[in-house]
């Protein structure tokens, strides 16, 4: 699910309790989130919702970059590669392939 408007999930330093604003709760209910609100003021959560920010940002790069065509394949061979034992010796192939040095 992917919100069309970001909000917060405020919570009070003194007694951990939090609030919502307006419709806040029903998103939090759709995204299964209400039974374990705890969870997203954990230090994992924190960092996993990071990494997937970062990870949408670099997407979203290369797909401007590299128009969604290409884009497309790359990620489709990213993923394929990612699942293969011997997937780094085809991302060191592709580097050499379009002139990347260390």
């Amino acid at each position: 699910m992917k919100l069309k408007t970001p909000f917060y999930v405020e919570r009070c330093l003194t007694c951990e309790g939090i609030w919502c604003d307006y419709g806040e709760w029903d998103v939090l209910s759709k995204l299964g989130l209400h039974a374990t609100i705890e969870q997203l003021f954990s230090n994992e959560w924190q960092a996993r919702v990071e990494k997937q920010q970062q990870s949408e940002k670099e997407r979203e790069a290369t797909t401007e970059k590299l128009g969604s065509a290409l884009a497309t394949r790359v990620f489709e061979l990213a993923e394929l590669l990612a699942k293969h034992p011997n997937g780094d010796f085809g991302v060191a192939y592709l580097m050499r392939r379009v002139g990347v040095t260390k």
